[in-house]
């Protein structure tokens, strides 16, 4: 699935381009650039963006005035 369509499904803000292409989910020090990682606080954020997912969902702290999951391809 691409990375916008997860977007898509899961109704949240996209940022970055979506053209990655998500196959799995892993934990944030095991991901991969097929793989999605969720993380919940800002400093794992940082750490998400610099890794090697694919793309990172977190909630609305990346975005408050959203009030929805943000979805990021770094």
């Amino acid at each position: 699935m691409l990375v916008e369509e997860l977007a898509n499904a899961i109704q949240a803000r996209l940022i970055g381009a979506g053209k990655t292409e998500i196959n799995g989910v892993a934990s944030l020090e095991s991901a991969g650039p097929a793989e999605l990682v969720f993380v919940e606080d800002t400093a794992r954020l940082q750490q998400a963006l610099g890794g090697r997912a694919g793309a990172v969902i977190a909630p609305e702290f990346w975005a408050p005035e959203l009030g929805t999951s943000e979805l990021a391809t770094p």
